[in-house]
């Protein structure tokens, strides 16, 4: 596979794929976010509830959120947003229809984390009409 005009990392990442080891978008984390989640359309009303707590974690591109009842989320790919490079290494999109931002209608969870500011902003459907959506900051717990 030809590289012409290629950049050092470019060059690494594609030696990486060719000799089959996994290559991250994102740095992993695990880290503690605190904020509030507004519930809408939801069988027990609407309304915003504060003091709300997550476990979130992006290992090899794949995000986890734990913790919550309204706002979780198991192995959805984290994605590249934005044409700029700085946009796709600050900023993960993700969204369990993949990383197309395809709405399917069905139940799904979708948001960004911002790697410089800490913050997640997630929302979260439900087959039955419910709409749940956070925003939270989040400290990092590995070191």
């Amino acid at each position: 596979m030809p590289c012409k005009g290629c950049d050092a990392t470019q060059v690494v990442n594609m030696l990486k794929e060719l000799s089959g080891a996994a290559t991250s978008q994102y740095s992993d984390v695990q880290m503690i976010c605190n904020g509030y989640v507004y519930i809408y359309g939801s069988g027990s009303g609407s309304g915003r509830q504060d003091n709300q707590k997550l476990g979130v974690s992006i290992r090899q591109d794949v995000i986890n959120i734990s913790g919550n009842d309204w706002v979780n989320a198991e192995n959805v790919q984290a994605c590249k947003i934005g044409t700029i490079a700085s946009a796709k290494i600050d900023e993960a999109y993700f969204d369990s229809d993949g990383c197309t931002m395809h709405k399917s209608g069905n139940a799904r969870h979708y948001g960004t984390f911002n790697f410089i500011t800490n913050e997640l902003n997630a929302t979260f459907t439900n087959s039955k009409g419910g709409l749940y959506d956070g925003k939270f900051t989040c400290s990092n717990t590995l070191h």
